[in-house]
């Protein structure tokens, strides 16, 4: 990935961009994106990264296989992202009925709070991250077994 497209990418994804959403669309018209997926892929970004595209109208200038590749890629991380939700409630439930208090950690946590903060759940998560006491962890580990 070059210094230009990392540059753009980072302006992108600001909430308060510097640039007006003109110019940043403009910015995105002939940019050279190698490397920008696999990017938004390792930092799971790729809801945030289409989400900042969208508001800001660079979904229309950047290069359009592109924006079509990340989007079918934010549909399949929303697909997981539900069987993660469906996993952490079901997680939560089998903890709360043996009386094992836990605190969601991590993405699930994130996901928790898209409620109360916008945002909060554009990055992708893969996965349940839980805290239980010391003194419960045994318990909750059978539990779950």
């Amino acid at each position: 990935m070059n210094t230009r497209a990392a540059d753009v990418l980072i302006e992108t994804l600001r909430l308060r961009p510097r640039h007006d959403s003109s110019a940043l669309a403009g910015a995105w018209r002939a940019l050279d994106v190698r490397g920008l997926l696999a990017l938004a892929d390792y930092e799971r970004a790729q809801g945030w990264l289409l989400r900042r595209l969208r508001e800001s109208g660079a979904d229309r200038e950047a290069p359009r296989e592109f924006v079509d590749l990340l989007a079918t890629r934010v549909r399949d991380a929303a697909a997981r992202a539900l069987l993660v939700d469906a996993e952490a409630a079901s997680t939560l439930a089998r903890l709360e009925a043996a009386g094992i208090a836990c605190v969601l950690l991590k993405g699930v946590a994130r996901r928790a709070a898209a409620g109360r903060w916008p945002c909060a759940d554009a990055r992708t998560t893969t996965d349940v991250d839980l805290l239980v006491s010391a003194g419960d962890a045994s318990r909750a580990w059978q539990t779950m077994q």
